[in-house]
């Protein structure tokens, strides 16, 4: 009886009936054997979609928006396959996040910290109000501040696993946040990087974004012509005395090229 049964698995098996559970996308299918525990950041269940925090929508739908130009970048990444091989940490992939700014040298708006996962391209990211870069605030450096606490908010939300490297922009928005983050994470996971590629793009992006949803249209080449850049935004809030509530006007020389109001007499509330 058994060697007959043992001869028809035999069979099967040379005739390619016999079948195991698979690995699909990335994942192995719910088989108590193949579900090996979730580890944030390193191993996730399914593909990730990047979460966009577009917070100061103003402007009206379906005008710009990070909610449309970021989603439509990043959609094909959430279909690459993100394999676990193993619960071995030394055999996992090491992954890296990105952090960078866009923002911090043009007139109008906050600035854009972003987060980005290199080998996955999930990306996060929340801005510095306005305010910030106004009077008293500028002054006394807050944005500083403020940066870092976005930094550790995203890092939060990306999820960061425990072995994970960190780049971050040498710029002097993140003075503090260096070497706050050295201090929390370690010195050898934290280092001041050129943040290129598809990080820097999403950053741009999102603030290209956020500043057309206050109805700001930006010059194509604002790359590689900032001064151009900066006066096409100067003459867009000179258009509109209303709109200096948009503009970093913290900036000592801006009083070269516009009259501010003084302290006692500023603009209403900022965004």
């Amino acid at each position: 009886m058994r060697s007959h049964l043992l001869s028809a698995l035999i069979l099967r098996v040379r005739g390619g009936s016999l079948r195991f559970p698979g690995i699909v996308r990335g994942h192995a299918d719910r088989t108590p054997i193949f579900a090996f525990p979730y580890k944030p950041g390193l191993c996730p269940d399914q593909p990730v979609s990047p979460r966009i925090t577009a917070r100061h929508g103003v402007g009206p739908p379906g005008k710009g928006g990070v909610a449309q130009s970021i989603s439509r970048h990043k959609r094909a990444d959430a279909h690459e396959s993100r394999l676990c091989q193993s619960r071995d940490r030394s055999s996992l992939r090491a992954l890296t996040v990105q952090i960078d700014d866009a923002g911090v040298g043009d007139l109008l708006h906050g600035v854009v910290v972003g987060v980005h996962r290199k080998e996955t391209g999930e990306f996060h990211y929340d801005m510095i109000p306005v305010s910030f870069f106004q009077t008293p605030s500028f002054g006394k450096k807050m944005y500083q501040k403020k940066a870092t606490e976005l930094a550790l908010n995203l890092l939060y939300q990306m999820r960061l696993g425990e072995n994970e490297e960190i780049e971050i922009c040498s710029s002097f928005l993140f003075d503090e946040t260096r070497p706050h983050l050295a201090e929390k994470y370690g010195k050898t996971r934290v280092k001041t990087a050129v943040i290129t590629g598809d990080a820097q793009n999403n950053v741009e992006t999102a603030y290209l974004d956020e500043i057309r949803n206050l109805g700001y249209e930006p010059i194509a080449e604002r790359d590689d012509r900032r001064a151009r850049s900066f006066f096409h935004m100067l003459k867009w809030v000179k258009n509109n005395p209303e709109r200096l509530r948009y503009a970093k006007t913290g900036w000592p020389r801006l009083r070269r090229y516009i009259n501010l109001p003084r302290k006692h007499d500023g603009p209403g509330s900022t965004r």
